[in-house]
């Protein structure tokens, strides 16, 4: 008993450092990734994925870029809230839109993910509404674009309405009818589905490519679901 005594006085240090990391990594295990402040993941696209492990978003009816029958459908996830997913539609989307999307070779849908908020919910039921009138993918880019939190939602109607030539009114009385409130919460909870954590989140094909990845990423993983 005064050897093991003798041991843990010794050894006090090390110890304690061990046990309160053993906590911190499974509090970490418990909580999950999107609960912590970690940098944009740096994964890099499971290309060797089998056809029968890819996942499948539904994105029927959903708006899209590109040709209705392209080989390739990219689809991401994203939180109109979240700065990597702004960094992602203003620095990579533009140019995968110019090689691929607008040369008939890949669809892109964006889809709602949910995860930081009221103010989230709002814009993204706010980009569609402006799709009702046509301009989903530019009240898209627009939100990105812009800071516009703390807006309302018709202070957020007039602003799509000046910036976007949409009607303000129906903005707002699409907003107030909630139209879209099930299908963006079909969207987040689809995305959690597929163990998602975190914005943005793309899936092409089937295959996933967590964060903000460079162009060369994304162009890697278009060129091997186009061989397939």
């Amino acid at each position: 008993m005064k050897k093991l005594q003798k041991f843990f006085k010794e050894n006090f240090s090390s110890i304690f450092a061990l046990v309160v990391m053993s906590g911190i990594v499974a509090w970490i295990a418990i909580q999950g990734p999107s609960q912590l402040n970690l940098p944009n993941p740096t994964v890099s696209p499971d290309i060797g994925l089998s056809p029968e492990s890819r996942y499948s978003p539904i994105i029927k009816d959903w708006p899209f870029l590109g040709n209705v029958e392209a080989p390739v459908v990219f689809v991401e996830y994203g939180d109109y809230n979240c700065g990597y997913c702004g960094k992602f539609n203003q620095d990579v989307l533009p140019k995968i839109k110019e090689k691929y999307i607008d040369t008939g070779m890949v669809k892109f849908v964006f889809k709602d993910f949910v995860i930081f908020g009221e103010e989230s919910q709002l814009l993204a039921e706010a980009v569609h509404c402006a799709g009702e009138q046509g301009k989903f993918f530019e009240a898209h880019d627009f939100v990105f674009q812009n800071d516009l939190q703390g807006f309302s939602a018709e202070k957020l109607a007039e602003k799509f309405a000046t910036s976007l030539g949409v009607n303000a009114r129906l903005v707002s009385e699409c907003l107030k009818s909630g139209r879209y409130v099930d299908l963006i919460s079909e969207s987040t909870q689809e995305a959690a589905s597929f163990g998602l954590t975190g914005t943005p989140m793309s899936i092409i094909n089937g295959r996933l490519v967590e964060g903000a990845q460079s162009l060369s990423v994304f162009s890697e993983t278009i060129e091997a679901a186009l061989e397939d």
